[in-house]
């Protein structure tokens, strides 16, 4: 989980950089925005369904 959310700020984090400092960057939608929360919610949701799955198992 540690490494699902340092990847996610990471991604957000160069995002955002590109966007303050390339002035082509901010001429185009971001996805990342949206996709790199949504991701790690999915994952997250993945991850700790398959840990209560091996509990019960």
């Amino acid at each position: 989980m540690l490494l699902l959310s340092l990847g996610g700020m990471g991604l957000l984090g160069l995002d955002s950089y590109r966007f303050h400092t390339v002035p082509e960057h901010r001429q185009v939608q971001r996805m990342t925005i949206i996709l790199v929360p949504m991701l790690q919610s999915t994952l997250a949701i993945a991850i700790g369904l398959m840990l209560q799955a091996s509990r019960i198992v």
